[in-house]
């Protein structure tokens, strides 16, 4: 039985509450959580108020619509994306002449191997 630690007196703070697992209980079958609420000196303690249910109050007026601002283009650089397909051919240029160069040194090799 933990109730005579509920709602004690603390110099400098008032009790508010005492929230969580039952105080008093026959058996105890594990941990239990006893939250006690104070505040600090004497503050004035203010009460939750009711959470409004129910629908929302239209508004005769909408929304304002705030205009988005104007993009200057002048000095934009360009990305590239218009000589992409060019660069596909360089690199695939590159890559033939490659395949070609080890294609005739591999002939070559043969050649000398056989005489």
């Amino acid at each position: 039985d933990v109730s005579a630690y509920d709602a004690i007196a603390i110099e400098g703070y008032t009790y508010v509450e005492t929230t969580g697992d039952l105080l008093q209980m026959d058996r105890i079958n594990g941990n239990k959580v006893i939250d006690v609420w104070y505040v600090a000196g004497g503050e004035e303690i203010i009460p939750d108020e009711e959470t409004p249910t129910g629908d929302a109050p239209i508004e005769e007026d909408p929304v304002a619509v705030i205009p988005e601002p104007e993009v200057p283009l002048g000095n934009v650089p360009q990305t590239g994306d218009r000589n992409m397909p060019i660069g596909w051919l360089m690199v695939a240029l590159v890559s033939a002449g490659g395949l070609a160069v080890l294609a005739a040194t591999d002939r070559r090799r043969k050649e000398e191997e056989e005489v």
